[in-house]
Protein backbone atom coordinates (compact mmCIF):
# COMPACT_ATOMS: atom_id res chain seq x y z
CA UNK A 1 0.00 0.00 0.00
CA UNK A 2 1.44 3.56 -0.66
CA UNK A 3 0.58 6.52 1.16
CA UNK A 4 -0.21 9.95 0.34
CA UNK A 5 1.81 12.77 1.94
CA UNK A 6 0.21 15.78 3.77
CA UNK A 7 1.93 18.95 5.25
CA UNK A 8 2.40 17.30 8.80
CA UNK A 9 3.91 14.07 7.56
CA UNK A 10 5.63 13.50 4.34
CA UNK A 11 6.10 9.71 3.37
CA UNK A 12 9.08 9.08 0.97
CA UNK A 13 9.72 6.40 -1.35
CA UNK A 14 13.32 6.02 -3.11
CA UNK A 15 13.56 6.15 -6.83
CA UNK A 16 14.74 2.58 -8.15
CA UNK A 17 14.98 3.96 -11.50
CA UNK A 18 14.33 6.73 -13.18
CA UNK A 19 13.38 7.35 -17.22
CA UNK A 20 12.71 10.77 -19.43
CA UNK A 21 11.16 11.05 -22.62
CA UNK A 22 9.47 12.99 -24.64
CA UNK A 23 6.16 12.45 -26.62
CA UNK A 24 4.96 12.74 -29.90
CA UNK A 25 3.78 16.39 -29.26
CA UNK A 26 7.14 17.31 -27.81
CA UNK A 27 6.22 17.53 -24.06
CA UNK A 28 8.39 15.91 -21.75
CA UNK A 29 7.44 12.73 -19.49
CA UNK A 30 9.64 11.25 -16.57
CA UNK A 31 8.74 7.89 -15.08
CA UNK A 32 10.05 7.18 -11.60
CA UNK A 33 9.65 3.31 -9.97
CA UNK A 34 9.66 3.32 -6.78
CA UNK A 35 9.18 0.58 -4.19
CA UNK A 36 8.16 -0.02 -0.59
CA UNK A 37 7.82 -2.99 1.58
CA UNK A 38 4.53 -3.66 2.79
CA UNK A 39 4.43 -5.08 6.45
CA UNK A 40 0.40 -5.16 6.51
CA UNK A 41 0.88 -8.00 3.77
CA UNK A 42 3.84 -10.23 4.80
CA UNK A 43 6.81 -8.13 4.60
CA UNK A 44 6.29 -8.15 0.40
CA UNK A 45 7.86 -5.81 -1.52
CA UNK A 46 5.45 -3.63 -3.41
CA UNK A 47 6.42 -2.02 -6.52
CA UNK A 48 4.91 1.43 -8.64
CA UNK A 49 5.41 3.67 -11.55
CA UNK A 50 5.42 7.21 -11.27
CA UNK A 51 4.34 9.59 -14.26
CA UNK A 52 4.90 12.74 -13.92
CA UNK A 53 3.66 14.74 -17.39
CA UNK A 54 6.91 17.43 -17.21
CA UNK A 55 10.83 16.95 -16.81
CA UNK A 56 11.65 16.09 -13.22
CA UNK A 57 15.33 16.79 -11.70
CA UNK A 58 15.65 13.55 -9.97
CA UNK A 59 18.70 10.42 -10.40
CA UNK A 60 18.33 6.88 -8.85
CA UNK A 61 18.27 7.09 -5.47
CA UNK A 62 16.64 10.33 -5.12
CA UNK A 63 13.26 10.05 -2.92
CA UNK A 64 10.11 11.24 -3.40
CA UNK A 65 7.12 12.45 -1.76
CA UNK A 66 3.49 12.69 -3.81
CA UNK A 67 0.87 15.15 -2.29
CA UNK A 68 -1.73 14.22 -5.01
CA UNK A 69 -2.61 11.39 -7.20
CA UNK A 70 -4.35 12.31 -10.75
CA UNK A 71 -5.12 8.69 -12.13
CA UNK A 72 -4.25 5.36 -10.92
CA UNK A 73 -3.59 2.39 -13.32
CA UNK A 74 -4.04 -1.24 -11.34
CA UNK A 75 -3.57 -4.15 -13.45
CA UNK A 76 -2.85 -7.88 -12.37
CA UNK A 77 -1.91 -10.85 -14.29
CA UNK A 78 -1.36 -14.52 -13.26
CA UNK A 79 1.24 -16.63 -14.53
CA UNK A 80 1.72 -20.15 -13.76
CA UNK A 81 1.57 -19.83 -9.92
CA UNK A 82 2.58 -16.06 -9.35
CA UNK A 83 0.62 -13.42 -9.40
CA UNK A 84 1.98 -10.27 -10.99
CA UNK A 85 0.52 -6.47 -9.90
CA UNK A 86 1.27 -3.18 -12.19
CA UNK A 87 0.61 -0.15 -10.62
CA UNK A 88 0.98 3.10 -12.23
CA UNK A 89 0.39 6.20 -10.67
CA UNK A 90 -0.02 9.70 -12.37
CA UNK A 91 0.84 12.55 -9.89
CA UNK A 92 0.11 15.84 -10.00
CA UNK A 93 2.16 17.56 -6.61
CA UNK A 94 5.05 15.96 -5.51
CA UNK A 95 8.44 16.90 -3.77
CA UNK A 96 11.60 15.23 -3.93
CA UNK A 97 14.59 15.00 -2.00
CA UNK A 98 18.11 14.35 -3.52
CA UNK A 99 19.88 11.31 -2.02
CA UNK A 100 22.73 13.23 -0.38
CA UNK A 101 20.56 15.38 1.80
CA UNK A 102 19.17 11.97 2.93
CA UNK A 103 23.20 10.53 3.64
CA UNK A 104 24.06 13.69 5.38
CA UNK A 105 21.09 13.07 7.77
CA UNK A 106 22.04 9.91 8.67
CA UNK A 107 25.49 10.78 9.42
CA UNK A 108 24.84 13.45 11.84
CA UNK A 109 22.41 11.61 13.25
CA UNK A 110 24.50 8.49 15.30
CA UNK A 111 26.32 9.44 17.83
CA UNK A 112 28.50 6.86 19.78
CA UNK A 113 31.02 6.86 22.15
CA UNK A 114 34.37 6.18 20.96
CA UNK A 115 36.19 2.46 21.35
CA UNK A 116 39.02 1.79 22.72
CA UNK A 117 41.75 -0.39 21.52
CA UNK A 118 42.04 -3.73 23.43
CA UNK A 119 45.41 -3.79 25.32
CA UNK A 120 47.31 -7.22 24.50
CA UNK A 121 48.38 -8.85 28.13
CA UNK A 122 51.70 -9.76 28.45
CA UNK A 123 52.70 -13.45 28.25
CA UNK A 124 56.11 -14.96 29.05
CA UNK A 125 55.18 -18.11 27.62
CA UNK A 126 56.54 -19.95 24.40
CA UNK A 127 54.28 -21.04 21.97
CA UNK A 128 56.36 -23.06 19.55
CA UNK A 129 59.71 -24.78 20.82
CA UNK A 130 59.26 -24.82 24.49
CA UNK A 131 60.62 -27.33 26.79
CA UNK A 132 57.18 -30.11 26.35
CA UNK A 133 57.20 -30.35 22.71
CA UNK A 134 59.25 -33.16 22.54
CA UNK A 135 56.42 -34.99 24.75
CA UNK A 136 53.63 -34.25 22.24
CA UNK A 137 51.34 -37.57 21.10
CA UNK A 138 51.45 -36.64 17.03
Amino acid sequence: MFYLSNKEKPYWYKAQRVKRGTTSKGEPYTFINICHKDKQDGDKYKNATVTVWGDVDMQEGDSIAIYSVTGVNYKETESGFKKFISLQITAGNFKVKPAEEAEQKKQVAPKTAPQQKPKAAPSDDELYGGADDNELPF
